[in-house]
């Protein structure tokens, strides 16, 4: 049996940067200190393979999940005032992306306002991307560095 390293390196890929789509990737992070715990999240947003925005946002006391969910919110916002029609989404949150593609529910009480929103946003961008597509997906750690930094 390969041990599981190399089983993961066997099952993860590079995420798709389709041509002419805004890709959005994003990441959320909460360490605590001597001090409490501090969150942040970053984003980006690559076109045809150039990165074109950048985010980092120091959120203060909040969990990494919820950090997670402040990103993925913070991207489906800008997605949604951006215009364009084909959009893909990235993040290492198996959770939130899940969660917000509607695969799966949310029953931790803190999440639920974010989860709430992320669902609507999402409906508000498919209707938004009629005529294209908008993409959901997770994407293993070292294939969202960018977003992390």
């Amino acid at each position: 049996m390969l041990p599981r390293l190399e089983r993961r390196a066997l099952r993860s890929r590079p995420p798709e940067l389709p041509v002419d789509t805004h890709v959005y990737f994003f990441d959320g992070a909460s360490r605590v200190h001597d001090s409490g715990r501090s969150a942040s999240f970053g984003a980006l947003l690559r076109v045809n393979g150039v990165v074109t925005a950048r985010l980092a946002v120091l959120l203060g006391d909040h969990t990494n999940n919820e950090a997670e969910y402040m990103g993925m919110l913070s991207v489906l916002k800008h997605a949604l005032s951006s215009g364009c029609n084909r959009i893909c989404i990235y993040g290492d949150s198996k959770l939130v992306i899940s969660q917000v593609d509607g695969a799966w529910k949310c029953h931790a009480n803190n999440l639920v306002p974010y989860y709430e929103d992320g669902l609507r946003l999402v409906r508000r961008l498919h209707n938004a991307c009629s005529g294209g597509f908008l993409r959901l997906s997770h994407v293993y750690r070292e294939f969202n560095v960018d977003a992390d930094s």
